[in-house]
């Protein structure tokens, strides 16, 4: 059984993303342009305003389980290592998976359950559906999560965009650089 301490000492996996489950090492290949392009996407709506979300950083669940989310958003406040390459599971607020077929059953089914027990409070799941994705946002209760709203990824960017314009020109406003 592996444990999280010995997962960077492996070389034979230098080119993939490892990941740890119940102990099982876990390589993937690195995403697909489609993939990492809704990552981009994703990222820059989210890193607007005063969230910082970061793609790719290692997250510990716990010994037997080790966890690299496509984004983490991290709480306000979260004191980050700036050197690991893990971090606390108590540092992340959201954890943005996008299905791929590679990680479809696993983003699915295995990730919400790992990351529920890790108590991160909410999970986002991006799906492809016909030429776009679909957002499936997940806060968690009772110890598990429950859907709470799904958008196309292509609404959520529009709709974060014009709430972000939004906001930028009522501060202008209220600085008085600009009139109402």
């Amino acid at each position: 059984m592996g444990t999280t301490e010995g997962l960077f000492a492996r070389d034979d996996l230098e080119d993939m993303r490892r990941e740890l489950h119940d102990g099982v090492l876990l390589g993937f290949p690195p995403p697909s342009v489609g993939h990492q392009r809704v990552e981009r996407d994703l990222l820059l709506h989210l890193s607007h305003g005063q969230m910082e979300a970061i793609p790719g950083i290692g997250i510990v669940i716990d010994d037997a389980n080790y966890r690299i989310p496509d984004i983490s958003v991290l709480r306000p406040g979260a004191e980050v290592d700036e050197s690991a390459n893990e971090q606390a599971a108590a540092i992340v607020q959201i954890v943005v998976e996008i299905v791929s077929p590679t990680s479809a059953d696993t983003d699915r089914v295995v990730k919400p359950k790992v990351y529920a027990r890790a108590g991160i409070p909410e999970y986002w799941r991006v799906e492809p559906q016909g030429e776009g994705h679909t957002v499936l946002m997940h806060e968690l209760q009772d110890g598990g999560y429950v859907q709470t709203r799904q958008i196309a990824v292509r609404d959520l960017l529009a709709e974060g965009w014009e709430a972000a314009s939004s906001e930028v020109r009522c501060s202008m406003c209220r600085s008085g650089a600009v009139s109402r």
